[in-house]
């Protein structure tokens, strides 16, 4: 079969040559001309979300806003979907990544239903959830280890990086952006990274199926050596979890890791994330 010459994207075609070339090289076939075989999903602030359906089988596409790479990550983060010894221990909560480059993420389309703080009541979900963590967080890898390549999570670079695209956005609100940043050097000295954490922990990468009870985790730009009590604050932050869910979090998590947490540490760390949740909404602004 004679490979179609498709370097030209079609007129609807909205996003850059270079990701439609890779997208063609992917696909191989003249149907990816077909708009109505895209659907177009949310969008994140740095990417451009599709359901491609292609000979039956429906795909998740992404696609990179070149304009927008500041507000990815620029530490040396760990490329998951490489990393075997990774994808073993948590293969459970994984999606198939089918192809990976600096303008397209193509996986396997996993139907679920949307993930609401109530979710954490759910027992199958909360299970999985908690099974999900204990797995990443005791993956036995090291900041030093070869397979790593020494990617760790620096907070400071991380919160001084937050604090420049906050102040370059929103620079009318620069006092309260300065009172932020010197606060969370008090949380910051607090941080110890120990494990493989995900690092971005909230509802909308959290996908559950409830009709198989499969739980999947998407988003793993940030994953990297780290540390998983942030990993946990981050998660309560985000999803916004009551008393009563923390606790029962905590608990479970707890006795499936069999380590205790330190409190002290789990409410700095949530008052870090907060901080940096202020910081990223401000670095976001497109007004």
């Amino acid at each position: 079969m004679k490979t179609p010459q498709l370097n030209n994207p079609p007129d609807w075609w909205q996003h850059s040559k270079s990701a439609w070339i890779d997208l063609q090289r992917f696909f191989n076939s003249e149907q990816i001309l077909l708009q109505d075989n895209w659907l177009e999903l949310s969008e994140g602030l740095s990417n451009h979300n599709y359901r491609v359906t292609f000979l039956q089988h429906q795909y998740f596409v992404q696609i990179i806003d070149q304009n927008n790479r500041s507000l990815l990550p620029q530490f040396g983060q760990i490329e998951i979907f490489d990393n075997s010894l990774i994808c073993q221990s948590i293969s459970n909560w994984l999606i198939a990544c089918l192809k990976k480059t600096e303008h397209v993420r193509i996986f396997d389309w996993f139907e679920n239903s949307p993930v609401k703080s109530s979710s954490f009541d759910q027992p199958d979900f909360f299970d999985s959830l908690t099974e999900f963590l204990v797995k990443l967080h005791g993956i036995a890898l090291s900041p030093v280890n070869p397979s790593l390549g020494g990617h760790y999570f620096d907070i400071h670079f991380h919160l001084t990086e937050y604090r420049k695209l906050a102040l370059q956005k929103s620079p009318i609100y620069a006092k309260h952006i300065e009172s932020l940043f010197c606060l969370s050097s008090q949380f910051a000295s607090s941080f110890e990274a120990k494990a493989i954490c995900h690092n971005d922990l909230g509802l909308s990468n959290l996908l559950w199926n409830g009709a198989n009870s499969q739980l999947k985790i998407i988003d793993w730009e940030y994953a990297c050596f780290s540390d998983p009590v942030m990993d946990i604050a981050g998660l309560v932050i985000s999803c916004n979890l009551n008393h009563q869910q923390q606790q029962k979090l905590i608990a479970c998590y707890q006795q499936k890791a069999r380590e205790p947490l330190n409190f002290d540490r789990l409410e700095s760390m949530k008052k870090l994330c907060h901080i940096l949740s202020q910081l990223w909404h401000y670095a976001s602004r497109s007004d």
